[in-house]
């Protein structure tokens, strides 16, 4: 037998020791089961033409063995998904044959054996997802067949050297790490790169304008560090250059600039742009109108100021729009009203006053709606109400005034609704009690009257209710007592 596969299906208990008994193995996978149980010390004794190892998604645990070391026939390992523990075996470093090592998704611990830069022939190296600590060997960073590596979500730390030879490398995914120092000057000389992730990390310092190089370069996350620029953010002038680029994040860096008009000359085929937190002031550039393929834009938490530019109406596939938390100010814009596919609409922690444009009602494909912390007045348009499949809806801490019609039951798979702190009157109509899927309803602080609909002990999902600041009276429905916020 060369080939044993008995993937994908629901197989239980441990693996006989006999198995690693089939010296003329060449394939071995066991892969998605419910394996459990650990692999024997001796697993390579018996089997020298071991060529491949798939053993991901199952229970397996204990450690990896450090006979695995003589399998030097290995060129796919792959272990992901199970709960293997301990160190990184350095024997690891004997299978020079290896292309692919996935150990990803376990429980390892200790650093990255220096011994893995042993490894010539290693194009994907994959340990996210564990518990790893200390710095890189620099050795890992010097394979030049390497293609990927993912390291992410672990306790590595240390400063990455500013060269490296890597000339095949198309992915870098360093984040959720706690790596410092400068911007690792090795990324812009990796001319085949196109995924970067080093986001949530502490690097520092300016971001080079020689990343625009990377003629490949489709995704470059760098959110969550504190990396600064210049204050024209030329960096966003640089990668121009990149002509394919769909995902641009630079979320949470203390970036301290403005939006350049070059923005408008970022890739066509941008997806996601994402420039959230980073102390950005002035207005956004008219520019920003020729991303016609932005699915996503996040510009929120900024010191944005002046009203929204109209050429925002271009951005026909916008999914998300999120713009709270700035300084806009003005009438809503009515051509919001016109990106038909947005999914998610902030508005919130703005200047915007007058009344809430009734064609938002026409958004049909609107999952989460925030217009909160503004200064709008008069009543809620009706047309609101046909937004049937809405999951969160918050217009909470405005001026908003008049009865809470009877619309407001056409909100059946509403999960949070938040009206609180507005000038809403009269009485909270009973059809409120048919949206069973609320988790969050909160009317504190308006001027509503009259007694709790007895139709609330229908809501069986509500963890929160806020009825605080009102005028209320009558008795509380017994089914509500222990949750009441009065």
């Amino acid at each position: 037998m060369e080939l044993l596969s008995l993937s994908n299906n629901s197989l239980t208990g441990t693996i006989p020791s006999l198995i690693f008994n089939l010296s003329s193995l060449i394939g071995m996978d066991f892969s998605k089961n419910s394996l459990t149980g650990s692999l024997p010390e001796n697993v390579c004794q018996h089997l020298p033409n071991l060529e491949v190892l798939y053993m991901y998604y199952n229970h397996l645990s204990g450690p990896i063995p450090n006979s695995l070391g003589q399998c030097t026939m290995l060129r796919i390992l792959v272990l992901s998904n199970n709960q293997f523990e301990e160190h990184i075996p350095r024997e690891i470093g004997n299978l020079t044959l290896i292309k692919y090592l996935y150990l990803d998704s376990n429980k390892l611990t200790g650093e990255i054996p220096y011994e893995i830069g042993n490894l010539h022939n290693l194009e994907r190296l994959v340990l996210g997802y564990n518990h790893l600590i200390g710095p890189v060997p620099t050795t890992i960073l010097n394979i030049s067949t390497m293609q990927t590596i993912e390291l992410y979500v672990n306790q590595l730390s240390g400063i990455l050297p500013s060269i490296a030879e890597l000339p095949n490398l198309k992915g870098l995914f360093l984040w959720e790490n706690n790596f410092s120092g400068p911007f690792p000057n090795f990324i812009t000389n990796a001319s085949k790169l196109s995924m970067i992730d080093i986001s949530s990390n502490s690097f520092s310092g300016f971001i080079p304008g020689a990343i625009g190089n990377l003629n490949f370069l489709e995704i470059l996350d760098l959110g969550d560090n504190y990396f600064t620029s210049t204050s024209d953010l030329s960096l966003l002038s640089s990668l121009t250059n990149c002509k394919i680029l769909r995902v641009l994040r630079f979320g949470k860096n203390p970036l301290n600039s403005i939006l350049p008009g070059s923005i408008g000359n970022l890739s066509i085929s941008l997806e996601y742009f994402n420039i959230n937190d980073c102390n950005i002031s002035g207005k956004i550039p008219k520019e920003i109108g020729n991303l016609k393929n932005l699915l996503e834009l996040k510009l929120q938490d900024n010191e944005l100021t002046g009203p929204v530019p109209f050429t925002m109406d271009r951005l026909q596939n916008l999914q998300g729009l999120y713009l709270q938390n700035n300084k806009f100010e003005g009438l809503i814009p009515e051509f919001f009203c016109h990106l038909n596919e947005l999914d998610e609409l902030n508005l919130g922690g703005n200047k915007f006053y007058g009344a809430i444009p009734a064609c938002i009602g026409n958004l049909s494909m609107l999952r989460k709606l925030s217009l909160s912390l503004n200064r709008l007045t008069f009543s809620i348009p009706s047309t609101l109400w046909n937004l049937e499949d809405l999951l969160y809806f918050d217009l909470s801490s405005n001026y908003l005034n008049g009865s809470l019609p009877l619309g407001i039951g056409n909100l059946k798979v509403a999960i949070a609704i938040n009206l609180s702190r507005n000038l809403f009157s009269r009485e909270i109509p009973i059809v409120m009690g048919s949206l069973e899927n609320l988790q969050s309803l909160s009317l504190g602080y308006n001027r509503l009257q009259g007694s709790i609909p007895e139709t609330f002990g229908n809501l069986k999902s509500l963890e929160f209710l806020d009825l605080s600041g009102n005028n209320l009276s009558g008795l509380i429905p017994k089914s509500l007592e222990a949750l009441l916020i009065l």
